[in-house]
């Protein structure tokens, strides 16, 4: 339920509190199984210190090496598990069947082809966005382990 005040949102989520709770909320994007980038951002201003009313400081995780195919198998553990439904059962058929390309298409036909970056993130780091356009990303080396619920975890 996500339309209406949060007052109606939390009544009407009450009985479904097991779907609630038991959603992918992750973000994670994976590259050729090359690079990926984890982490909670979601794709709105607020996230990229683009908005004038307030933002957020999210952070995300830049990966490279044998840890990015872990992450891979992880996303293809959720999306064919029985919890990944298509999108057709989802959305009626006429936005499956092309309008949903053709309504984002409108969406960010106007939109700024540029974002102006700040040299550092607010942690003082250069910015990501300023090293990938140079086509030199700086990473620091790590050991890493990827956890992840099972698509069928209990949701009790």
């Amino acid at each position: 339920m996500r339309n209406g005040s949060l007052l109606t949102r939390l009544f009407w989520s009450l009985h479904e509190f097991g779907r609630v709770n038991h959603r992918m909320h992750n973000k994670l994007f994976v590259a050729d199984n090359r690079f990926a980038v984890s982490g909670g951002r979601n794709m709105a201003d607020e996230y990229f210190m683009q908005s004038t009313s307030a933002n957020f400081i999210d952070m995300d995780v830049v990966a490279a090496g044998p840890v990015v195919r872990e992450q891979s198998a992880v996303f293809d553990l959720y999306w064919n598990s029985e919890h990944a439904w298509p999108v057709e059962s989802v959305v009626p058929a006429t936005l499956a069947a092309g309008a949903a390309q053709r309504r984002f298409d409108e969406l960010v036909r106007d939109a700024a082809p540029d974002l102006t970056l700040a040299p550092n993130d607010p942690l003082g780091r250069h910015a990501v966005g300023i090293e990938l356009a140079a086509g030199q990303v700086s990473l620091t080396s790590a050991q890493v382990e990827v956890f992840a619920d099972a698509p069928a975890r209990s949701t009790s």
